[in-house]
């Protein structure tokens, strides 16, 4: 799907993290729901399975969080000028809010801590907690991702 958006007709578009980006995206969200139904299943699965998909988990949100670092590398060291399209934007600017707020905070950090806390306790039986929290976060992380970097993407022109 990242794939589409290899575009040098948008230059905010035009790179391979996004494809990777929206890969990271996709295992967040898709161990998310297993972690759901590993938990709702609890009594059949077992808890060595269920701190396995949580490491599984963890591994998938470090690597989400690692792409999307690799993007607003991209758009610093970006060759086109146009102010619209900079990093600058989601860091501090007027899309900050829903960068920070979304991606960062419901999006990476909060899934990250339940599941390094899930990770250190080794005997915590809040699973299903942990597994709708995240994926909820997931999900408004991924939402809020996707449309910064349509904006960042579209906004200059015109037509859209």
């Amino acid at each position: 799907m990242g794939a589409i958006y290899v575009l040098p007709a948008r230059p905010a578009w035009n790179t391979w993290f996004w494809p990777f980006v929206y890969a990271a995206s996709a295992a967040v969200t898709g161990l998310f729901t297993i972690y759901i139904w590993a938990a709702a299943l609890d009594g059949r699965v077992g808890e060595v399975v269920l701190l396995g998909i949580n490491k599984a988990t963890l591994i998938a949100l470090i690597t989400q969080a690692g792409t999307i670092l690799a993007y607003m590398l991209f758009l610093r060291e970006a060759p086109y000028k146009d102010p619209r399209r900079r990093a600058i934007r989601l860091l501090a600017g007027d899309m900050s809010f829903p960068f920070w707020g979304g991606v960062v905070i419901a999006g990476l950090a909060v899934p990250i801590g339940m599941t390094l806390y899930l990770q250190a306790m080794q005997g915590a039986h809040f699973f299903l907690a942990v597994a709708v929290v995240g994926l909820i976060g997931a999900l408004i992380g991924g939402i809020a991702i996707r449309a910064l970097m349509y904006t960042l993407g579209s906004e200059a022109d015109p037509i859209l």
